[in-house]
């Protein structure tokens, strides 16, 4: 993106925040792009409120299994992309004050994710009743449509991912910022070996959706063809058909 894009952004989104949260107390944004996005939002969001920030951690194998399922991505595309958006949002974030949540904890127990964050970040997150209830009639085990089988990784960017995750569960991730840049520029390197065959990879598989995609329509062309001409027969069988009422002979 360029820096004229990037400026107009900014002057896009710094106008957002002050219309929509100029007077709030309190403000919270949500993006799975922020891991990326986040130096862009960051002129805005400091011009109404001092930003934390809460890292969602998600188990890469149960990510992968989501990602492969609904959207068809390959599992070792998908943990390459667990990787290097995780390790972002860490880096992006090392100057704020920050949580960390699982997304396991999050659905199990969400008041008591929800009070550990409170803690963490020095913020208020009182909850009234009726809050507490419409929250626990939200979150719930069976989100996690995808739960791991804690196996071994049988692939390198499967047991990176692993690795990260690992980290993640300490208490205190800010003591592992080494650990951190370490995996970040192993990530980084393998991307750079691998993108060139992931992008022809990529180009064969839209290839191939289109030619299915093709096959599936002439298929549908040629059964309605066929059901179109069944119909045009039946329909001559039915006007050639001799009247009942008439009689014979004539």
């Amino acid at each position: 993106m360029s820096d004229i894009r990037i400026d107009e952004a900014k002057k896009k989104i710094n106008s957002l925040v002050k219309s929509e949260f100029g007077h709030s107390p309190l403000l919270e944004t949500k993006d799975p792009r922020l891991c990326r996005l986040l130096p862009v939002w960051l002129p805005a969001i400091r011009t109404v409120a001092e930003p934390k920030v809460i890292l969602t951690i998600r188990h890469p194998q149960e990510v992968a299994s989501s990602l492969n399922r609904r959207n068809g991505i390959p599992k070792e595309r998908a943990y390459l992309l667990w990787l290097l958006h995780t390790l972002e949002a860490e880096h992006v974030s090392r100057e704020f004050g920050r949580a960390v949540v699982h997304f396991r904890d999050l659905v199990n127990d969400g008041l008591s994710v929800i009070a550990a964050i409170a803690n963490d970040l020095d913020i208020d997150l009182s909850l009234d009743p009726r809050r507490k209830a419409e929250i626990n009639g939200f979150l719930e085990p069976d989100l996690m449509r995808f739960k791991t089988k804690d196996v071994a990784a049988d692939s390198l960017f499967e047991r990176l991912s692993l690795d990260v995750y690992q980290l993640f569960l300490n208490q205190d991730i800010n003591t592992l910022i080494s650990d951190f840049d370490t995996y970040s520029a192993r990530a980084h390197m393998l991307t750079e070996i691998v993108a060139p065959w992931a992008i022809k990879n990529r180009q064969l598989e839209t290839k191939l959706e289109r030619l299915q995609q093709d096959a599936r329509s002439r298929t549908f062309m040629s059964a309605l063809k066929r059901l179109m001409g069944l119909s045009r027969k039946s329909l001559q069988s039915r006007h050639r058909a001799p009247n009942p009422r008439s009689p014979r002979g004539q």
